[in-house]
């Protein structure tokens, strides 16, 4: 496994990948004309949500975490990961 293949393969060489389209590495919201409106919408809210998963849950892997891999063309996991959110409040605490 080559754990740095995303930043070899970076061509502005910054070493961060574009999502907007303009290096053409990663296109979760298209580009060009048939580009997403809502990403500069997405990208704000990416980092509120990722942080309010963390900062409300406490995360349990159950079995452990396997990373190996099974063949492919982009290198999958031979096993899902599968996390169990456990909530960090009691969801009754703020009912009015």
């Amino acid at each position: 496994m080559i754990s740095n293949r995303a930043v070899d393969t970076d061509i502005n060489n910054s070493g961060v990948i574009d999502v907007k389209g303009l290096h053409y590495q990663l296109l979760p919201f298209g580009t060009g004309r048939r580009g997403c409106p809502g990403i500069s919408l997405a990208m704000q809210e990416l980092a509120v949500t990722l942080a309010a998963l963390v900062q409300c849950f406490d995360w349990n892997a159950g079995g452990g975490v396997d990373m190996s891999e099974r063949p492919g063309l982009t290198a999958p996991r031979a096993y899902e990961l599968n996390c169990v959110p456990l909530a960090r409040f009691t969801p009754t605490l703020f009912a009015t």
